[in-house]
């Protein structure tokens, strides 16, 4: 029994110290996971505020970073200001200089071209001199070898001539040869301004009892330019030989470039023509201006070119009024004047140019010293010249007819009543031109042109209409080619494609004996032309200096000149002011800085003719497009490029962006073309990807597990672990995590190691 006590007292002994035993060891192992958590935790604070103050570290080094790099943007943007200020100032004093240079240049070519038109003048005033010398020694000579022919002839007839008879006879003949000489002075020759009616020869009596003789020519008042300066004088016709012309008993003085014509001294008196020939002497008296008026009206070729005639008012066409100093032009009734007025040889009086459309309802009016307005009498043209017109671009030669002469019409056929005379004749300089005229046929509408100029078989002529006064009602210049059919454009448009302009074909159509050439030499070289039986094949190439090209038309011995103009449309960028020289076709590129508030750059836009458009429009976009007006009389616009220094497409660096241009030269169709390209200078930002998390050391990322006796290295980190640190079974795979899918523990320092990879 005791034995059996004493077990179980050992036994309970035992029991109380593994009891006991058991205890102390878990109190020691909690005692030893508090410190592992302890220090644990002390890391982690470690670390996290270690990591706190390289935050701040970095964060000081990005704000120092930003303030250098602010510094060095302000820096650099002063020191771009700066040379471009430097720059700018440098350009003005280049171009100043350049200004200078260049009246320097044109000052000394002024003074050259004054002495060598002195000295030009001067010669040719010598050779006039020594001209009219030599001349007058040769018609001296050959007067007074006639002369002698005369009296030597005569004196062989009375030796012939024997008795009374024979005296009769040589009575009758001189009396017959005075008679021959006083009709030639009466009558002039045909040439000169004499002809035929036209129409048929064979005409009933009473036709011919009813047809009014053919009118002599007369002087006429005409004005012309000489170097800015507009003449007004008389213009007296071969028929005079001998003449004295005087101005209110002033005489009046021969003009140096040609002796037909008298320069005025006065606006205001009469103008009285003496003339001798033979022994029949004439004095014609022209009254320069009519009663109540104090200006003049002229007619003029296009452009206001040649000589001007007198008209009584303006119908249609180019027109000079010569009006009085302090007039003038009232721009609300007659519009602006396409050229400013200019000096006239007469003291106080202006030259004022006018252009008066056909069926435009366009006046003329000035505003005189007292602030009246002054209506200047104007009409509708009352006859044109109708048939096979060719278009061609030729300035001041008149229209183009082919096949035949043209005819001259009239609205109303009672117009032909006040005709009294028609006068056609070869247009140009020098003497003896072949002239006509002819006496209209009342009632008819339209009037033929009289066979003789059909015979001539083409050329360059005028047509005069005159009342029964023998005053100027109508002037016109035409000119007609007998074996020309037409003239064909083809491939040609104002404004190129993006790759720029094509070759342009012209066509001559023509007859087998018609020939054509160019003017310019050097253009047969340059253009290719090929010819066929019936027609003239030319190529055009897409060069600015080609686009207006003069032609020669032959057809027997008759002559045409002829213009050919291909409608394009050239660019170019160049400074204000100076017009440029290096036209294209092509897209030019500039960058933003070219479009600044203070650039003297400009956008230069060239025409193919005056009058060609009104306006232009040049933008970004049709939208937001400006419209610029082009002058007249210019065939170049400048379009300022700082007008678009505001422009969102200047300030948008990013892209790339194209200026345009729109024209409509016939209104009804806009062709566009794309002029300037304007790059991008600011690459566009990058889209900035996330950084990829570099896989830590296998070492670094040791999952540990809890045992009796601490811890010890595990297979890998558990699913919730994973999950607890915000990361994903991606993101294991992707960072090598190595991962335990059978163990369901989680610890708190595996879940510490997995949340530092994610904040990496």
């Amino acid at each position: 029994m005791d034995i059996i006590l004493l077990i179980l007292i050992m036994f309970f002994a035992v029991s109380v110290m593994i009891v006991a035993r058991v205890i102390i060891n878990r109190r020691r192992r909690l005692r030893e996971s508090k410190k592992e958590e302890e220090k644990v935790r002390k890391e982690q604070e470690k670390r996290r505020q270690e990591e706190e103050r390289k935050r701040l570290e970095e964060e000081q080094r990005r704000r120092e970073e930003e303030e250098r790099r602010l510094a060095e943007e302000r820096r650099r943007k002063e020191e771009e200001e700066r040379n471009r200020l430097e720059e700018e100032r440098r350009r003005k004093e280049e171009l100043e200089k350049i200004k200078a240079e260049e009246e320097k240049i044109e000052q000394e070519a002024r003074e050259k071209a004054a002495k060598e038109k002195a000295e030009r003048e001067r010669l040719e005033a010598e050779e006039k001199e020594n001209k009219a010398e030599q001349e007058a020694k040769a018609r001296k000579a050959e007067e007074e070898k006639a002369g002698k022919e005369e009296v030597k002839k005569k004196e062989e007839l009375e030796r012939r001539l024997k008795g009374e008879e024979e005296k009769t006879r040589l009575e009758k003949f001189r009396r017959r040869e005075e008679e021959e000489k006083q009709e030639l002075v009466k009558r002039p020759p045909p040439g000169k301004r004499g002809g035929r009616p036209r129409g048929s020869t064979k005409k009933s009596g009473t036709e011919r009892s009813l047809e009014p003789k053919p009118r002599s020519p007369k002087p006429e008042i005409i004005c012309w330019d000489e170097g800015g300066v507009w003449i007004v004088g008389i213009e007296v016709p071969e028929k005079f030989e001998t003449s004295r012309v005087a101005q209110n008993d002033e005489l009046l003085e021969q003009d140096t470039s040609d002796d037909s014509l008298y320069p005025l001294k006065h606006i205001e008196g009469r103008v009285k023509v003496a003339w001798t020939a033979g022994e029949q002497d004439g004095e014609i008296d022209i009254p320069i201006m009519d009663e109540g008026r104090n200006y003049l009206v002229f007619k003029m070729r296009k452009d206001w070119k040649g000589l001007g005639r007198l008209v009584r008012r303006p119908t249609a066409g180019y027109y000079l009024i010569i009006a009085p100093q302090e007039w003038e032009r009232h721009e609300e009734t007659s519009g602006t004047a396409p050229v400013a007025p200019e000096k006239v040889q007469i003291n106080g009086y202006k030259a004022h140019f006018f252009v008066l459309r056909q069926n435009e309802d366009t006046a003329v009016a000035f505003i005189n010293a007292k602030s009246e307005r002054i209506q200047v009498e104007t009409g509708s043209s009352r006859f044109q010249l109708v048939g096979k017109e060719i278009s061609d671009s030729s300035e001041d030669m008149g229209p183009l007819f082919g096949e035949e002469p043209p005819r001259i019409k009239t609205i109303d056929e009672r117009e032909w009543r006040n005709v009294g005379m028609v006068v056609v004749g070869e247009e140009g300089g020098g003497r003896n031109r072949w002239r006509t005229q002819f006496i209209p046929e009342k009632g008819a509408n339209e009037q033929k042109m009289p066979d003789e100029l059909t015979n001539q078989q083409g050329g360059w002529y005028f047509v005069r209409i005159y009342d029964n006064n023998d005053d100027l009602l109508e002037s016109m210049d035409f000119r007609f080619i007998t074996g020309l059919k037409g003239i064909q454009i083809v491939n040609s448009k104002p404004l190129p494609e993006p790759d720029g302009y094509n070759d342009v074909i012209v066509q001559f159509i023509h007859q087998a004996n018609c020939k054509v050439e160019p003017m310019d030499e050097e253009m047969f070289h340059a253009l290719t032309i090929r010819r066929e039986n019936d027609l003239t094949i030319i190529t055009i190439p897409p060069r600015p200096d080609y686009d207006k090209t003069h032609w020669i038309l032959s057809d027997r011995n008759a002559k045409v000149k002829v213009t050919v103009l291909v409608e394009r449309v050239w660019w170019c960028v160049g400074r204000l002011g100076v017009v440029p020289a290096n036209w294209t076709g092509k897209t030019v590129s500039l960058s933003r800085k070219d479009f600044t508030a203070i650039t003297d750059e400009a956008l230069w836009v060239k025409f193919p003719r005056k009058r060609w458009i009104s306006k232009i429009e040049v933008g970004f976009n049709r939208t937001k497009s400006r419209y610029y007006n082009v002058e007249v009389e210019n065939e170049e616009i400048a379009v300022p490029l700082r007008d678009f220094c505001d422009a969102e497409e200047i300030q948008n660096k990013q892209e790339e962006f194209a200026m345009k241009i729109w024209v409509s030269s016939d209104g009804t169709k806009t062709y566009e073309a794309i002029v300037l390209k304007i790059p991008a200078e600011v690459s566009p930002p990058v889209e900035q990807k996330p950084p990829r998390v570099k896989p830590l050391p296998p070492r670094k990322l040791e999952a540990e597990v809890k045992t009796r006796r601490g811890k010890r290295k595990g297979k890998g980190f558990s699913r919730n672990e994973v999950a607890n640190a915000g990361l994903t079974m991606e993101d294991v795979k992707c960072l090598h995590i190595p991962y335990d899918k059978r163990r369901k523990s989680s610890h708190s320092w595996n879940m510490e190691r997995l949340k530092f990879v994610t904040k990496r």
